[in-house]
């Protein structure tokens, strides 16, 4: 098969990152990386930038809550260098879970805290606490519960019985935005990639995608190369999305042929609502390369920086979305229950 490169890199030594349309201070960690910092700096202070952006309402600060009117972050962050990853997931009241997430990778044998045992880990690392909920996402909510239940008051949500029937109204982050990747790559090859969302709105509690799940939303390895997801988590845990792709680097495919390999691999999955996924990757050379499920007149872009970028340059996403014959097609294409 012939090797089909993605965006070739400006120079092997030049450090890079790539990241989804919403990454925010790309310029300032490329900056980073140029005066030697490691790439796991780099990817953290970008996607922090991103947590603390209250017109994002997808990750960190000021995200969609879930149906009880909490917002539950979701963060990874995955060494190349080492193969080291941590993560969080469902973490509540503190304003930067990608800085906890390193913190696991850092100081802990484990991975993946969740839900309350995060919640712990963030006080005792001396994570900065923070009421995540913005007034604008509180309104959000409460209008959502008026016009769906009739609810005058928000709070009687958690007396209804049936939860679960709510559950269709989770709308996919990318329809609403966002979820954050970032993936770096130093003068020296090391790669590192980041990960943070605040999930699905008004999602059933305790809802994790793939984001803070190691080889799902992201995954770097120095000796092929780096990827990451954005957009209907449950669809990429079906199929390892992220790792994937970098095992597909691993058996020689270009950085292009690799996502289209995976991308490729979701075609089978039977998902359960629509939803749309991204993937942006890198090789070990500083190829890279990013592509969608929509169709082809999609206009979905990411993002490029180097140190030597005025600002960040835009890619365009190569639309491959499931062929018509596929269950992943016919999956999207059949009526809500």
């Amino acid at each position: 098969m012939r090797r089909q490169r993605g965006q070739r890199r400006m120079n092997a030594k030049t450090p890079l990152i790539i990241a989804s349309h919403n990454c925010q201070g790309l310029l300032d960690a490329a900056a980073r990386l140029a005066r030697g910092a490691a790439p796991v700096d780099a990817v953290e202070l970008a996607v922090r930038r991103t947590e603390d952006n209250p017109d994002d309402h997808t990750v960190g600060y000021s995200g969609w809550p879930n149906l009880l009117g909490e917002v539950e972050c979701d963060a990874a962050i995955m060494d190349g260098r080492t193969l080291r990853s941590g993560a969080v997931g469902a973490l509540r009241g503190f304003r930067n879970p990608i800085t906890v997430a390193r913190r696991v990778m850092e100081r802990l044998v484990h991975v993946l805290l969740v839900g309350e045992g995060a919640a712990r880990f963030a006080e005792e690392m001396e994570c900065e606490p923070r009421e995540m909920l913005s007034p604008e996402a509180r309104q959000a909510w409460q209008e959502r519960l008026r016009d769906k239940l009739g609810l005058a008051d928000p709070v009687q949500v958690r007396s209804v019985a049936d939860l679960a029937r709510l559950g269709r109204w989770a709308v996919d982050p990318e329809k609403a935005g966002g979820t954050v990747t970032c993936i770096a790559r130093a003068a020296d090859g090391n790669l590192a990639v980041g990960v943070s969302t605040s999930g699905f709105a008004w999602k059933y509690p305790g809802r994790l995608g793939d984001s803070p799940v190691i080889g799902a939303g992201s995954y770097a390895d120095n000796r092929y190369g780096a990827a990451a997801c954005t957009g209907f988590g449950e669809w990429t845990l079906s199929t390892s999305a992220a790792r994937s792709v970098v095992l597909y680097m691993k058996t020689g495919l270009s950085v292009r042929q690799a996502v289209a390999e995976a991308m490729r691999d979701l075609h089978d999955v039977d998902i359960k609502m629509t939803g749309v996924v991204n993937v942006i990757a890198m090789d070990a050379d500083g190829d890279h390369f990013g592509a969608t499920t929509e169709g082809p007149t999609t206009n979905r872009q990411y993002l490029r920086a180097t140190p030597d970028d005025p600002r960040p340059q835009t890619n365009p996403m190569a639309s491959m979305p499931p062929p018509p014959d596929s269950r992943a097609a016919r999956a999207l294409a059949a009526p809500d229950d």
